[in-house]
């Protein structure tokens, strides 16, 4: 006993000194580093014979005395994660599914996982509680955004003449962030403006309907359901808003196919990862790229197209009635606390916002929730029997009907759970050197807010790889909201940086499913196993299918007359 006691203190003593001396290393490295930097620039401009290797002397010198006096400071307490490689860190290492991976970090290192990106020092946040303290506890230290992403240039205008970026997703906190989030929440996304357009809301439903039973030939073709009808009436929802107008559908104009095909090329861009975003200095260089040079031209095209939808509402007669004015009309007036006008870039930068993230995401989880539910007729039926319940079988749902359907709002958030569309949210950075759970936290790290792990940690739900909305009708969830308050389920984040738009995004979500689930009884091929749909992802802007769902045959469950297209 006493060996084996003997064996593990031994053992305890080795990972103990292997802690530290891995923490010293980083700062061995810098010290070795600025050293051969200042002996070159000594010798240099001890032994040069010209202005030439004197000007090369002292900037090596001057590079290597932050460096040294950077080594000589106290070695943080980091963190555990993985190691990396010099100048690139664990940027190498990365899969195309980041979200997976992180989650496998987070399971061998625990719930705080620090790596670098190249020279920027990142964190993986895993569990609620560390959740917690990033997003209300030490909120206002960890509310920052990293640097601008390449992307950003292009359909953000950044820099402008302060260095920052427009809109209201990569903006740093103050004057101008809380102007932006005010015009959000106050007046584009508020619940009068809400109610304004919830006619649209269901007419683009009914079209949606319509247009799944004619494009299948009255329910007997297989069709994708994301690129006929879910893309569609997630686009035609937002842009009827932004200008009263619908880009997607049979007479759609040559406008309209021009206008969907940027906004495809857009979400492209926005999805590439380019090296330039951890490391700036590459960014003269990646000008000369043909991605950056596709980038621009869509970028160009793209501020044409948003300027075109300001120029027009300036030369038309303002709307007399508030429930008329579009989202163009509300950015055009909105005013900042000063009183004075915020500028064209930010108006498109928020219209642009409203558009792409209305669409992608929307559409995403509507899609992943109706494969979830063909793979699970069972719960199809029970959300079918409620809405046959609550609304009937002679009329289509309609949002005063949300209230009294409980399991429907169980699918939403099960479906938040394990396919949440955006996995790893919106990066976060650290404003300032903190700590958590005993751990330095460096200034500027990137904080990687790791729901997707959350949402199917065994430690936080029982069997978690299990789509069931039951989970939500009972203790210990009955209570879990998607609002922001429940770290264990955060679709639209929390705090400060939480999703501006999540009323309107809650809204058509709900409301598009309870319009499939009413409208048509889904049924698969003979002989076809339900849980042969495949559920793999594809990462990008947002966490979408690999392979897109498709219908096979649909059956009205509604009077023949409601699917009449108009």
């Amino acid at each position: 006993m006493q060996s084996i006691l003997s064996r593990k203190r031994s053992r305890s003593y080795r990972s103990e000194r292997l802690s530290i001396s891995s923490r010293m290393v980083p700062q061995m490295g810098k010290m070795a580093y600025g050293g051969v930097l200042l002996a070159l620039g000594m010798h240099f401009l001890v032994n040069g014979t010209g202005p030439r290797w004197y000007v090369v002397g002292g900037a090596l010198v001057a590079m290597a005395v932050p460096i040294l006096v950077a080594s000589c400071k106290k070695p943080l307490n980091l963190p555990p994660g993985p190691r990396g490689v010099p100048v690139l860190g664990y940027l190498p290492f990365l899969t195309d599914m980041p979200h997976r991976h992180m989650a496998e970090l987070a399971q061998k290192f625990g719930p705080l996982v620090h790596f670098q990106l190249g020279a920027t020092p990142a964190m993986i946040i895993a569990s609620p509680a560390t959740m917690k303290e990033v997003l209300m506890t030490q909120d206002q230290v960890f509310a920052a955004r990293p640097p601008a992403l390449l992307s950003s240039k292009y359909f953000a205008y950044t820099p402008d003449e302060q260095g920052r970026s427009h809109g209201c997703a990569g903006v740093q906190l103050g004057p101008y962030f809380r102007n932006v989030r005010r015009l959000y929440t106050m007046e584009m996304m508020s619940a009068k403006r809400m109610e304004y357009f919830k006619a649209s809301r269901s007419e683009e439903m009914q079209v949606m309907v319509r247009t799944l039973w004619e494009e299948s030939a009255g329910g007997r073709q297989s069709i994708d359901l994301r690129s006929t009808a879910f893309i569609p009436m997630a686009n035609n929802v937002m842009t009827f808003m932004v200008c009263r107008k619908r880009y997607h559908g049979k007479n759609q104009a040559t406008e309209g196919r021009e206008v969907q095909k940027l906004i495809n090329d857009v979400v492209r861009s926005c999805a590439n990862v380019s090296l330039a975003n951890f490391f700036p200095i590459l960014r003269p260089l990646t000008a000369w790229s043909s991605e950056e040079r596709n980038m621009a031209a869509i970028g160009k095209r793209m501020d044409a197209y948003l300027q075109s939808l300001l120029d027009a509402r300036r030369r038309a007669n303002p709307p007399k009635d508030e429930a008329e004015k579009t989202l163009v009309d509300v950015v055009l007036e909105f005013q900042r606390d000063d009183n004075t006008e915020i500028d064209d870039r930010t108006r498109k930068c928020v219209i642009l916002e409203m558009i792409l993230a209305g669409t992608e995401t929307v559409a995403t989880m509507v899609e992943w929730t109706m494969a979830e539910l063909f793979r699970n007729p069972n719960i199809m039926r029970k959300v079918q029997s409620e809405l046959d319940a609550v609304v009937g079988t002679s009329r289509f749902v309609q949002e005063e009907d949300m209230p009294n359907l409980p399991y429907l709002a169980a699918i939403f958030k099960e479906t938040s759970r394990l396919h949440p569309p955006s996995p790893l949210l919106f990066p976060h950075e650290c404003a300032r050197q903190t700590q958590i759970n005993g751990y330095d936290i460096p200034a500027h790290s990137r904080i990687f807010l790791n729901t997707w792990a959350i949402g199917r940690d065994p430690k936080v739900w029982d069997r978690p790889e299990e789509y069931n909305p039951e989970r939500f009708m009972e203790s210990p969830n009955l209570k879990v909201d998607h609002k922001g308050q429940s770290f264990n389920l955060l679709p639209f984040g929390a705090g400060r940086r939480i999703c501006a738009g999540m009323p309107l995004g809650y809204s058509v979500v709900k409301l598009a499913l309870a319009y499939l689930c009413q409208s048509f009884e889904w049924s698969l091929p003979e002989g076809m196993d339900p849980k042969t749909i495949s559920i793999e992802e594809r990462f990008g802007l947002a966490l979408t299918m690999k392979h897109p769902l498709r219908s096979y045959f649909l059956k009205p469950r509604l009077p023949l007359h409601l699917y009449a297209c108009n």
